[in-house]
C-alpha cells in the first residue's frame, strides 16, 4: 500500500478495514454519497454520456441566451449548475448525464432542483436503469414546458431491491434557443421522500402554459376550465385573460350546472413561517353569479372553518384584485379555490395570476376599475361616509319631491335605471352627505368623469374632493358647482394628477334652504390621460332649451328664448310645407314634450311626407299641393290643454282633447270631432301635476 505526498499539508491519505475474501469482488456501493452533487467543484462522480447528441454544460451566472435559463445557481445564488444550451441545437436533440453505479435496499428518495424557463422548453427526463443505456420503460420522471423563471424542486421515490442501478438525467432541446434546461443540487437519501415545500414558487401561476402545479380536485361536482378569449356564454365571464389580455385563465362554466354545484382547484402543498400574502385576480360578471371561496387547510378537503375569503354577486365586467394575509406556523397547508354555480348560465367565475409572497400584503390599487359605477347593481365599491349629516340615496325614477331632482337615471335614460342623490326634504340648510371611493393609486394625468343633475329652486352645491385620507378639507376640493343647472343631466370632467400615491375621491352634496334642493350624480368613472373637451356642447339650435349655454350673472337682464310667428332660422318657417321641415317640426314638438319627462311613446308620427292630393284628377292643377293628413299623439295635460292647443294652432295643427281624471292612463283613442278633411291629430289622455309640467 503506497501513499504519495502532495504539494502541501492538505494531502493526508488514510485507509482502514482491509481484508481479503474468496471469490470475485462484489462492489459495496454506498447510497447517499457519490451521487450527491452541487456542481461547485465539477461534475462530482457524474459523467457525460456518449451516444447522445450533445453534452450538458456546467455554468455560473446567466446562460448565453436571452429569455431562457437561470440567472444564477440554486445552491448559493452565485455558484454553479449544469444546463443544456439549445442555441445551436435541432428540435429533439438530447444530452445525457450518467450517475455512478448505485445499489440500495428499501425505499430511496432522489431529490434535485430544476429550472425550465423559455417559450420553447421541451423536456427533462429522469431514468433509473440497470445499464447506462435506458429505454422508455425506465423513465421515473418527465417534466415538460415552461415553468417560468424559478428554481423548482423534484422528488422521486425509488425502490431499491439490492440491485445496482444508474440514474440518467436527459435534457431534450426544443425548437429554438429559448429552450435551456438546468438542474442543480442532486442527492439521494434512504427512506421515503419528505417533500421540500417552497413557499413562493409552485403556487404562482398565470395559466399560460397549463395549470402549473395546481390540480383539479376530486369529490367536487365539476372541473375548472382553462380558457383563452371569451367564455361560451353571453353576458357573463371575461373577454380575455388578466395577464396579457389575450392569454389564458381558469373559470367555471355554469351553462349546464345546477344551483350550488361547485368546482375546486388544489394548490400544491406549502410550508411557510411568518406572514404570507396570497394575491390573485378574479372576474365575477353575470346576473346569477354565486360565490368564489378560498380555503387554507392542512389537507386537501377543507371545511367551512378553513375559509379565508368569500366573494359573491355580480362585480361587473372587470378583472379585480384580491389579497389575503396568511400566517404560516411552519406547518404545511393547501390552498383550495372553489367556484360555486348560480341559478343559470350567467354565473361564470374566473381567476388568473395567482401568487404567494413572503410579506404582509401591500394592496394593489387599480386605477380604472373599482371607481367606475353606474349604480345599476348597487354602490359598486363606493361607501357611505361616516361623520357627515346624512346619506346619499340610490334610486330609480323621480325623487320624492316635486320640481327638483331627475325623473330617471342617466345610464339608461329611463325610470327603471338607478342613480344616487341627496333627498333634502327633511334636512337642514348646509347639511351634507358624502360618498367615499375606494383607495386609488395612479401615476400621471387621470380624468374623472361623471354626470350630474342639479334642478330645483334651492339647490346648494356639489363638491368633489381628492385626498390622501377619507377626511378631506377645503384644500382638497377639485370641483365645485353651486346653484340650479336646469332639469337635465350634464357632464363634468376633472383632470387629476397622480404621483403614484393612493388617494380617495369624495362626492359631497350640500342641502339648500328647502326641499327643492335634490342633487344627483350617475355614471362616474376614471381613466388615464387628460380629459378631452366635449366640443359638441357649444352647438345649439335652441329648439329644446339653451343646451349648455347659461344666462350670465352680473349683466343687466337675460336673453329670452322665443318661438315667433314668422319662424326661426333653423326651420325657416313655422308652417310645414315639405317633408324635411315637417319631420323637423314634429321632432321639435317631441323634444319639447320629453323635457316634461314623457317617454318616447307619448309622441308618434304616422306619416311625414307632403304629397299632391287627388293626383288622378285631370281637372286639378299639377302644381297644387296639399299637406297629407297624419297623426300626432301627445299627452293631455290637465289645466294646460288650451296652452297646448295654442302652441299647435300656430302651426296649423288642429287638436282635440278628451279630459281624464286618472293620474296616468294607458293609450286610448278619444273621439276626434274635428272634420275628417281637417283631422290631422289624435290626442291621448294623460295627466300630471302643475309642478311636474312647469316646463311645458
Amino acid at each position: 500500500m503506497e501513499g504519495v505526498s502532495g504539494s502541501s499539508y492538505t494531502g493526508d491519505i488514510a485507509f482502514d478495514d482491509i481484508y481479503i475474501s474468496q471469490g470475485i469482488c462484489h462492489r459495496v456501493i454506498p447510497v447517499a454519497e457519490d451521487i450527491d452533487c452541487d456542481f461547485e467543484s465539477g461534475l462530482c462522480e457524474w459523467e457525460q454520456a456518449y451516444g447522445d447528441d450533445f453534452d450538458w454544460t456546467r455554468n455560473s451566472g446567466r446562460t448565453g441566451s436571452y429569455s431562457t435559463g437561470p440567472d444564477r445557481d440554486h445552491t448559493t445564488g452565485f455558484g454553479y449548475y449544469v444546463y443544456i444550451e439549445t442555441n445551436s441545437r435541432s428540435y429533439g436533440d438530447f444530452a445525457r448525464l450518467w450517475s455512478p453505479e448505485y445499489r440500495g435496499y428499501g425505499p430511496l428518495c432522489l431529490t434535485f432542483w430544476y429550472h425550465m424557463y423559455g417559450s420553447t422548453i421541451n423536456s427533462l427526463n429522469v431514468y433509473k436503469s440497470e445499464t447506462r443505456w435506458p429505454n422508455a420503460n425506465n423513465i421515473i420522471s418527465s417534466l415538460s414546458g415552461d415553468r417560468r423563471n424559478h428554481w423548482r424542486v423534484e422528488q422521486i421515490n425509488i425502490n431499491g431491491y439490492n440491485m445496482s442501478f444508474y440514474i440518467t438525467m436527459e435534457g431534450v432541446s426544443g425548437s429554438s434557443y429559448t429552450g435551456d434546461i438546468a438542474f442543480d443540487d442532486i442527492s439521494i437519501s434512504q427512506g421515503i421522500c419528505q417533500r421540500v415545500i417552497p413557499v413562493a414558487e409552485d403556487i404562482d401561476c398565470d395559466f399560460e402554459s397549463g395549470l402549473c402545479e395546481w390540480q383539479q380536485a376530486y369529490g367536487d361536482d365539476f372541473d375548472w376550465t382553462r380558457n383563452s378569449g371569451r367564455t361560451s356564454s353571453y353576458s357573463t365571464g371575461p373577454d380575455g385573460d388578466h395577464t396579457t389580455g389575450f392569454g389564458y385563465y381558469v373559470y367555471i362554466e355554469t351553462n349546464s350546472r345546477s344551483y350550488g354545484d361547485f368546482a375546486r382547484l388544489w394548490s400544491p402543498e406549502y410550508l411557510g413561517n411568518g406572514p404570507l400574502c396570497l394575491t390573485f385576480w378574479y372576474h365575477m360578471y353575470g346576473s346569477t353569479i354565486n360565490s368564489l371561496n378560498v380555503y387554507k387547510s392542512e389537507t386537501k378537503w377543507p371545511n367551512a372553518n378553513n375559509i379565508l375569503s368569500s366573494l359573491s354577486g355580480d362585480r361587473r365586467n372587470h378583472w379585480r384584485v384580491e389579497q389575503i394575509n396568511i400566517y404560516g406556523y411552519n406547518t404545511s397547508f393547501y390552498i383550495t379555490m372553489e367556484g360555486v354555480s348560480g341559478s343559470s348560465y350567467t354565473g361564470d367565475i374566473a381567476f388568473d395570476d395567482i401568487s404567494i409572497s413572503q410579506e404582509i400584503c401591500q394592496r394593489v390599487i387599480p386605477v380604472a376599475e373599482d371607481i367606475d359605477c353606474d349604480f345599476e347593481s348597487g354602490l359598486c365599491e363606493w361607501e357611505q361616509a361616516y361623520g357627515d349629516d346624512f346619506d346619499w340615496t340610490r334610486r330609480s325614477g323621480s325623487t320624492g319631491s316635486s320640481s327638483t331632482g331627475p325623473d330617471g337615471d342617466h345610464t339608461t335614460g329611463s325610470y327603471s335605471g338607478y342613480y344616487v342623490y341627496i333627498e333634502t326634504s327633511s334636512q337642514n340648510n348646509g347639511d351634507f352627505a358624502r360618498l367615499w371611493s375606494p383607495a386609488y393609486s395612479g401615476y400621471g394625468p387621470l380624468c374623472l368623469t361623471f354626470w350630474y343633475h342639479m334642478y330645483g329652486s334651492t339647490i346648494n352645491s356639489l363638491n368633489v374632493y381628492k385626498s390622501e385620507s377619507r377626511s378631506p378639507n377645503a384644500n382638497n376640493i377639485v370641483f365645485s358647482l353651486l346653484g340650479e343647472r336646469g332639469n337635465a343631466w350634464k357632464e363634468a370632467q376633472i383632470n387629476i394628477y397622480g404621483y403614484n400615491m393612493s388617494f380617495y375621491i369624495t362626492m359631497e352634496g350640500v342641502r339648500g334652504t328647502s326641499h327643492r334642493g335634490d342633487i344627483a350624480f350617475d355614471d362616474i368613472s376614471i381613466s388615464h390621460g387628460n380629459c378631452l373637451p366635449v366640443v359638441k356642447d357649444i352647438d345649439c339650435d335652441f329648439e329644446s332649451g339653451l343646451c349648455e349655454w347659461e344666462q350670465a350673472y352680473g349683466d343687466d337682464f337675460d336673453w329670452t328664448r322665443r318661438r315667433g310667428t314668422y319662424g326661426d332660422h333653423t326651420t325657416g318657417n313655422t308652417i310645414c310645407l315639405d317633408k324635411d321641415t315637417k319631420i323637423k317640426e314634429h321632432r321639435h314638438v317631441k323634444e319639447a314634450l320629453s323635457a316634461c319627462g314623457y317617454s318616447g311613446w307619448t309622441f308618434e308620427k304616422a306619416a311625414h311626407n307632403c304629397k299632391p292630393r287627388h293626383k288622378d284628377n285631370p281637372n286639378r292643377s299639377k302644381t297644387t299641393t296639399e299637406k297629407r293628413r297624419y297623426n300626432v299623439t301627445v299627452p293631455y295635460v290637465s289645466r294646460l290643454s288650451e296652452k297646448i292647443r295654442r302652441i299647435f294652432s300656430k302651426h296649423h295643427i288642429p287638436v282635440s282633447f278628451k279630459p281624464t281624471n286618472t293620474l296616468r292612463q294607458k293609450l286610448v283613442y278619444p273621439k276626434d270631432k274635428t272634420p275628417k278633411d281637417q283631422q290631422n291629430n289624435v290626442v291621448y289622455d294623460i295627466q300630471c301635476t302643475d309642478d311636474e309640467c312647469e316646463e311645458l
